[in-house]
């Protein structure tokens, strides 16, 4: 079972709470607030119609079931029976975060792998503290959601045992800790840059190339960066499309974005989309389109695959689209890369799966359930014969 100071999960509706008080420590640099909503975003020259074709097709591609892929050879797992795997977790009242952490000792149990838990409750003494314990009492760290930038001190206290950055970058093979830096064995991600070339896809299907957007980032959630990046690689080649884009600070998700939506309706009648970096964001964004009347001509889609915002999209609401990872996946991914390290074996692929959620995949589903959505994913069965365990 897991050792834990805190295990329970309350039913945050924000992405990474955490983040905010690691926020105030790092450079704030490029992280100033935008109200008021920000620069266009470069548009491209290329065909509308050939670039309606191409979104189209991304999107045709990305609703299909998942099945499960080995994320590298097999490896033997029973001879790590009686190791520690230690979770150092910046907030446990993030859902994701949690549920990815159950998954993982759920994994861990089937190999006889002893898992503890250190809930840092969004404080960067607590994750330096947890990371540092981990250096002398575990065999793997597990980064649950932790800035790698944030501390750099204690994880070079931790070289000596492998960690996997969860949550936290774009998942890129070959790159140091697959993307997390030097000082990360390995990371365990969906892939961010996808998840945003998605949801800007099915903007520009929806509207037919008329797309007239505003990104919402934020600038303190590591991954925010890779998303706009790939919202904008397909938006950049829609000469009619008109992009602009805002900064919400996380703090003021709850808060503020509901009464943005309203203002930045008023401020661009023409607006037909808005598109958050994730779910989250667009929850508070829906209910502001809503309220200012404008929920038959305002859509969002984002990534992320929450639940809330799952069930959203099947009530036929202004939500439309929604890539998501299975996160018990993700959990039984991080513990295959910790153990991959422990074994003195090279990390596997760092990128966990995503399916674009709509209304089309939906129906009946009990998001709930966080599998569900995925298909018959089957990705125990395939982990557990992937370390010699058995189907």
């Amino acid at each position: 079972m897991i050792a834990s100071e805190t295990t329970r999960s309350g039913p945050s509706r924000r992405r990474l709470l955490a983040v905010l008080a690691v926020a105030a420590t790092l450079p704030a640099a490029g992280c100033g607030d935008d109200e008021s909503g920000g620069g266009e975003a470069a548009s491209g020259g290329g065909d509308t119609s050939g670039i309606v074709a191409e979104a189209q097709e991304m999107l045709d591609s990305a609703r299909q079931p998942l099945e499960f892929t080995p994320p590298g050879p097999a490896i033997d797992a029973t001879t790590l029976e009686g190791k520690t795997v230690a979770i150092v977790s910046v907030d446990q009242r993030v859902p994701i975060l949690a549920i990815a952490n159950r998954s993982l000792e759920e994994a861990a149990n089937e190999v006889g792998i002893s898992v503890t838990l250190v809930d840092a409750k969004s404080q960067v003494t607590r994750m330096q503290q947890g990371i540092q314990a981990a250096a002398r009492d575990a065999d793997a760290l597990i980064l649950s959601g932790i800035p790698i930038a944030a501390v750099p001190a204690a994880l070079e206290q931790a070289k000596d045992i492998p960690s996997v950055s969860v949550l936290n970058n774009q998942p890129i093979d070959g790159a140091p800790g697959q993307g997390a830096g030097e000082l990360v064995y390995a990371s365990s991600a969906p892939d961010y840059e996808r998840g945003g070339a998605l949801v800007a896809a099915q903007a520009v299907v929806d509207t037919d190339g008329e797309l007239v957007t505003e990104i919402f980032d934020t600038k303190e959630i590591t991954p925010s960066p890779d998303v706009v990046r790939g919202m904008k690689s397909v938006l950049d080649k829609c000469s009619t499309c008109e992009v602009t884009e805002n900064t919400t600070p996380l703090a003021e998700w709850a808060t503020a974005l509901t009464s943005k939506a309203q203002s930045t309706i008023r401020r661009n009648p023409n607006l037909n989309y808005m598109l958050p970096i994730f779910d989250d964001m667009g929850i508070f964004l829906s209910a502001g389109i809503r309220q200012a009347g404008a929920a038959d001509r305002v859509k969002v889609a984002a990534l992320d695959g929450t639940p809330a915002a799952l069930k959203l999209i099947q009530e036929d609401d202004v939500f439309t689209a929604n890539p998501g990872q299975p996160t018990g996946w993700l959990g039984w991914h991080a513990l295959d890369q910790a153990m991959r390290g422990m074994l003195d074996e090279e990390p596997g692929d760092p990128v966990i799966p995503s399916r674009l959620l709509d209304d089309s995949n939906l129906e009946g589903v009990d998001v709930d359930d966080i599998d569900a959505p995925y298909g018959d994913v089957r990705y125990r069965e395939g982990f557990r014969e992937l370390w010699g365990l058995g189907g």
